[in-house]
């Protein structure tokens, strides 16, 4: 048995929550292959890199993570795009990024613009996430009956994530509500994340506006600072059994190209979403065609199968 050690930055936070579903996802797909341990960034120690077969850093492109042989990091959206191209502000971020000996790149696009330059041994590997958790059976929170809730789940403050579209369209519906969580981070904000599955079947629907996916060549810093490597929370809530309305960008992007079995896909304006929610407001049957169709797209592809790659490429780095 190969002893793996996950790192991650803060407790309940997203790539926490990826974590969590990598090491549910190793367990399931290789049983007795992986002992996986879990571990915050700042709570490690020399005795957990002495204990690891095989380290593996979430989004982290700081070099003093490395020094383990068998290291693994992974480019999970905008910010090395923009550190890659402010060498005044961030001169080793090229650098930095390469002493690590294996580097996963989390959606299509985002592997489309990095290169050898960027590091020699560049993987694509989606997130996988655990249906066994997230799943449409169980309690859900209070919610007044009568109001059809609208969900999102992430910042805010970043443009990237279309909540003032979001806001403009909701606000013009008679009967609907947004409502706005995160996860718990730290020991501040809202909603732990083992509450999450509570929270996302208190909904009628959930939406997901990411920005566009950078192309190679793209150089425009706002552009790049919005590249999406997820998002998590439209899969999640998709696994709970609840529609989805989104626009096409990171990982969703691939997830959900068929806008007739799995979700709502539309143009990433407040228009087309004020149209797309009063359609499942009014038709029942739509709504339970998407609630089905949803979670069954996302199985067996989506969590077994890239669970599955998960194992065999640790395994792979493991015996090299």
């Amino acid at each position: 048995m190969h002893n793996i050690l996950l790192l991650f930055d803060v407790p309940n936070w997203a790539n926490h929550a990826a974590c969590k579903a990598l090491k549910a996802s190793l367990e399931r797909a290789m049983p007795g292959r992986f002992n996986v341990r879990m571990v915050r960034n700042g709570a490690r120690s020399a005795a957990d890199f002495d204990w690891a077969d095989l380290l593996f850093s979430h989004a982290f492109y700081d070099h003093r993570h490395t020094g383990h042989e068998r290291s693994v990091s992974q480019v999970s959206g905008g910010n090395y795009l923009l550190r890659r191209q402010d060498p005044d502000n961030f001169p080793n971020a090229v650098a930095n990024l390469q002493k690590w000996k294996h580097i996963v790149a989390k959606n299509r696009a985002l592997m489309n613009v990095l290169g050898p330059d960027d590091h020699p041994s560049i993987r694509l590997l989606y997130h996988p996430f655990d249906h066994e958790v997230f799943t449409p059976d169980g309690p859900a929170m209070d919610r007044d009956p009568d109001v059809f809730r609208v969900g999102f789940a992430g910042h805010t403050s970043s443009t990237s994530k279309g909540v003032r579209i979001m806001e403009e369209a909701v606000g013009r519906i008679d009967g609907a509500d947004l409502v706005i969580t995160t996860y718990q981070k730290g020991t501040s904000g809202q909603i732990p994340h083992d509450l999450m599955p509570q929270w996302y079947r208190s909904l009628d629907c959930y939406v997901c506006l990411p920005a566009r996916d950078v192309v190679p060549g793209d150089t425009d810093r706002r552009v790049l600072g919005e590249m999406e490597g997820g998002p998590r929370p439209p899969v999640e809530a998709m696994l709970c059994g609840v529609p989805l309305i989104t626009s096409v960008g990171g990982q969703i992007g691939e997830m959900v190209t068929d806008g007739v079995t799995q979700a709502v896909v539309i143009e990433r304006d407040a228009d087309h979403l004020e149209q797309a929610i009063l359609m499942l407001m009014r038709d029942t049957d739509m709504r339970q065609h998407f609630i089905k169709n949803g979670r069954m797209s996302i199985i067996k592809r989506w969590c077994l199968d890239v669970g599955q790659a998960w194992a065999e490429f640790f395994d792979e780095v493991l015996e090299s």
